[in-house]
């Protein structure tokens, strides 16, 4: 499965092909009409690339650390890095060159070149066309599949646990369904206070709307990713049985829980989710567990996981192919222009 025919080389030829920093970040996300920009940015420094998080949240209920956003930075990286793959060439990464307190997430130089190899090939083919087709279609989950899945998150120094048994899927369904009760309770608090004291006077902890969920930060990177707002996932009982009957349910993490743990993390996601592009899987985000810590907390006890848990993904087979939004798709073709 990974060793998938590579994609059209016209980034590599073209004029600015032996300045791989000034193509890459084509593919640092491209956002939907309804943002007005995206919570990072990538610029151009001298002989380096800076990725900088550009709107962090002081959000203590949506995202206390801004965990998602380092995930997702860590996903920009992941791209960047096969971009200039497929160019011939690769990055050295320097991660909080001025510390964690500083908006500056990573420092991206040019390596040694590198002959793309056919897994990066395939990933970028992804990113630049979107899903592929996949002729046979699909209705069960092989071990080839989940092994694929599992070699994209370790690439990355991530682990992908599959949560294939009936008795843990049960345990993550009454997660996701005690986890919706409690971010029901805490939007319909929120309410109540603004509207009696004024959301003004509280603070940002208490602002109606919430931080942009991973799953729509991860919407504008390429993978078929579906835009599912977290915060407002639905009732609890649709959760759990979103839960219960995916066709593949696997939680995603890394060795530790700090900033750094959660750019690799991030990368190795994004590597697992290009990886179910090119397989005619969609992926859809049930990360409502990892907002609250003792829930979060049950689920590494279910999961025996060796690090801490920073995802949830249902996939699901994919009938749309490579029918893909045209802005997407527009916006992340690199060309010499």
């Amino acid at each position: 499965m990974i060793d998938t025919p590579a994609s059209a080389e016209s980034m590599r030829h073209s004029p600015n092909g032996k300045d791989p920093l000034a193509l890459i970040p084509a593919f640092a996300g491209t956002p939907p009409t309804w943002w007005r920009t995206l919570p990072w940015s990538v610029t151009r420094s001298g002989d380096a690339l800076l990725l900088r998080a550009e709107q962090l949240q002081d959000e203590l209920l949506g995202d206390p650390a801004n965990r998602d956003v380092m995930l997702a930075c860590g996903a920009v990286l992941a791209n960047l890095k096969i971009a200039a793959h497929h160019l011939g060439h690769d990055v050295r990464m320097e991660l909080f060159p001025d510390g964690t307190g500083s908006p500056i997430v990573a420092r991206l130089t040019v390596g040694r070149e590198v002959s793309p190899g056919r897994e990066d090939e395939a990933l970028f083919d992804v990113l630049e066309h979107g899903m592929r087709s996949l002729a046979h279609g699909g209705t069960s989950v092989s071990p080839a599949l989940v092994a694929v899945l599992r070699h994209g998150a370790r690439s990355e120094g991530g682990w992908l646990d599959v949560v294939s048994d009936d008795a843990r899927r049960a345990i993550v369904g009454d997660l996701e369904s005690e986890a919706v009760a409690i971010t029901d309770a805490e939007r319909s608090a929120r309410r109540l206070l603004s509207a009696r004291y004024g959301a003004g006077t509280l603070g940002p902890q208490f602002a109606l709307g919430g931080a942009p969920a991973l799953g729509e930060l991860l919407y504008t990177l390429g993978a078929s990713v579906q835009p599912v707002n977290e915060w407002s996932a639905g009732r609890a009982a649709k959760l759990r049985e979103s839960t219960l009957e995916a066709p593949l349910l696997a939680v995603l993490g890394a060795t530790d829980d700090t900033p750094r743990g959660w750019l690799r993390a991030g990368a190795a996601l994004q590597r697992v989710l290009l990886h179910a592009s090119v397989q005619g899987l969609s992926a859809t985000f049930l990360n409502e567990p990892l907002r609250h810590p003792l829930l979060r907390d049950a689920l590494r006890s279910v999961l025996f996981a060796d690090g801490a848990p920073q995802a949830i993904v249902r996939f699901d087979f994919s009938s749309a192919g490579s029918a893909r939004d045209a802005h997407r798709r527009g916006g992340r073709t690199a060309t010499a222009a």
